[in-house]
């Protein structure tokens, strides 16, 4: 995923996944070549929280994120999760007018040294 400043190292992924709950990694498929995926786990009793999700350049605005979030958030439904949340960047606009216009709710905002480095935290409440 080009906007990724770099590509975490096997020990990265298992440093950050170490001693969480409900793991959950998905990965997308488009005719057997890796489209996209979606990395989150257990953040609070009652939180999904996306920690990395993206979709590779060639198969984007084709529905494979939809799919992934579909899934997500069917998932934490059926695993008694009250929301999902994820952090995006303002410099990622086209996620965060994706995330918006799918129903997450701006939770809270990280200054960073740039207004386009700033972090938005997002909610999305779920019905049980």
């Amino acid at each position: 995923i080009p906007e990724f400043d770099s590509p975490d190292s096997v020990e990265g992924f298992q440093k950050q996944l170490e001693g969480k709950e409900s793991i959950l990694v998905l990965i997308a498929l488009w005719e057997d070549k890796p489209a996209g995926y979606l990395v989150g786990y257990r953040e609070e009793a009652d939180s999904f929280y996306i920690w990395l999700s993206g979709v590779v350049k060639d198969f984007r605005r084709k529905g494979v994120l939809k799919e992934l979030m579909n899934i997500v958030i069917e998932w934490a439904r059926k695993n008694k999760f009250d929301h999902v949340t994820i952090k995006t960047r303002n410099s990622r606009r086209a996620m965060l007018a994706y995330l918006i216009s799918n129903g997450f709710l701006i939770k809270g905002v990280e200054p960073r040294y740039s207004a386009e480095e700033t972090r938005i935290w997002l909610e999305l409440p779920l019905q049980h």
